[in-house]
């Protein structure tokens, strides 16, 4: 027994430095993780943390709160402008990543590349692109060269804009970039804005966590429910993945829907629960419901019922492009009582495992469609994905971009003090106040599927008042980790 238990520990200790050092630079590790107290409760060991929204940092003397909402916004812009840049540069051959192959290809000295990639790589704090990437100058050399290389002049413009908007922040505030390191607090290398002593990340006072946007928020929960003539108490989003066991290759996925006090009137917008990304998949063909059938016409198996009030509801499913969606049967949600019903869907062959995709990413896409006033996010990945992967958050606008897979876009991003919580291996820290018996409705769903729960790991994000038409965007990248230059 006692070797077990050194095993276990071993095995869990593993795994909470691969999350951690996934999660935070090591070097803030080192700083932030000393003398913090360990969760009991947690069977495993994991001490839950708090992920930072990239668009959200804790504010350091010496600059404005609007003043850090701007470097945010335009570290977020060149860093996805240089991306796209970079992508296209290398479309045909090689790894944008190479600062020697990206030298070869812009002739332009081989630090200039590193500092580029660096500033395009970056996983982070979004003011800290401004500190990793170039300075104005070796910007504007940059742009020149992609000019050269003959990259579409869209492109092109889109750093230049990016390199105009760097330039003119900086003369308003009156300083150089290294002027601009000192004024956040950090080197060179951007390690400004961290997290405090829990790992999580204060919002910005005055910006997004202020009680008048919290009073916002309701309001216009309030007035979308009046508008659309329908709302719920709150809502569950569960996503969970893990490796095809037969090929893996490929994912399984599995996913839940609750919708919890829901009322609607007559004539009100119906309830529509929607699957799907931006996958090429025949949708209709690899989506069952947890009994196995085909996830298609008129299919109860989709109800956990177990879940919902009686009577049950009637659930049809179609497929619409790329989406998998799911009508609930108007007649039994506008009775004028408040109803529950949670649907659920498998998919034994979802996608390509993440590691091989173009780019090397997983994201979850969860759309808020119906006024609710408190919601809960969760996603859970097998202890594989979560060990390799550096996990991120983001509020954005709806938009057609998400369905194209070119959601995560700085143009569509939402400033937000949403945080994003490392739940860690197994169920012991699932529970949640948005739902009361949400444990047990994951036992039920990983038993249904034939997973094992202790090999999952869980992220959470709670919202209330979420907005209708944002969606939140949980994603793990695999790209390799690039080190920040200095200069």
């Amino acid at each position: 027994m006692a070797a077990e238990a050194d095993e276990s520990e071993k095995h869990n200790s593993i795994l909470r430095l691969n999350l951690r050092l996934n999660i935070l630079d090591a070097e803030r590790l080192s700083r932030q993780t000393e003398g913090m107290p360990r969760n009991t409760e947690n069977a495993t060991g994991l001490v839950p943390v708090l992920v930072p929204d990239a668009g959200v940092a804790s504010p350091e003397p010496g600059l404005a709160e609007g003043d850090l909402a701007s470097l945010d916004q335009i570290g977020r812009r060149l860093r996805d402008e240089l991306g796209q840049a970079l992508a296209a540069l290398v479309a045909r051959s090689g790894d944008w990543r190479s600062p020697a192959h990206v030298h070869r290809l812009l002739g332009v000295d081989k630090t200039l590349c590193q500092r580029v990639i660096a500033a395009a790589a970056h996983r982070g704090i979004d003011r800290e692109v401004l500190l990793r990437c170039p300075g104005v100058e070796g910007l504007r050399a940059v742009v020149s060269a992609l000019a050269r290389a003959g990259l579409d002049a869209g492109v092109v413009s889109g750093v230049e804009a990016a390199t105009d908007q760097f330039q003119g922040v900086l003369r308003r505030l009156g300083v150089s970039q290294s002027g601009l390191a000192r004024r956040l607090g950090a080197g060179a290398g951007g390690t400004g804005g961290g997290a405090g002593g829990s790992g999580g990340v204060a919002a910005v006072p005055g910006a997004v966590d202020s009680a008048s946007t919290a009073e916002a928020r309701e309001r216009a929960f309030l007035a979308n429910a009046q508008v659309l003539g329908h709302a719920s108490e709150s809502t569950v989003t569960v996503f969970a993945y893990r490796p095809n066991p037969e090929n893996p290759t490929r994912l399984q996925s599995t996913a839940v829907r609750g919708v919890f006090g829901y009322r609607a009137r007559r004539g009100a917008v119906p309830m529509v629960v929607s699957w799907g990304g931006d996958r090429e998949m025949l949708l209709d063909a690899a989506m069952r419901t947890l009994d196995g059938a085909r996830q298609l016409g008129k299919t109860p198996g989709t109800l956990m019922s177990k879940y919902c009030s009686q009577p049950l509801p009637e659930v049809s499913a179609r497929t619409s492009g790329l989406m998998q969606v799911l009508t609930i049967d108007q007649e039994c949600t506008s009775r004028g009582r408040a109803i529950d019903v949670v649907v659920a869907s498998h998919t034994p062959d979802s996608m390509p495992h993440p590691t091989l995709d173009t780019p090397p990413h997983l994201e979850v896409w969860s759309q808020v469609v119906t006024p609710t006033r408190r919601s809960v996010l969760d996603v859970w990945v097998h202890r594989s994905l979560a060990q390799s992967g550096l996990p991120s958050l983001g509020l954005y606008v709806t938009t057609a971009a998400i369905g194209l897979g070119r959601g995560r876009d700085w143009t569509n991003r939402v400033a937000s003090d949403t945080r994003l919580e490392l739940l860690g291996e197994g169920l012991g820290q699932a529970a949640t106040p948005v739902c009361d018996r949400h444990p047990e409705l994951l036992t039920d769903l990983f038993g249904a599927v034939g997973w094992t729960a202790d090999e999952m790991v869980g992220f959470r994000c709670q919202q209330d008042h979420p907005l209708v038409g944002t969606s939140q965007c949980f994603a793990l990248d695999f790209e390799p980790r690039t080190p920040a230059t200095g200069g």
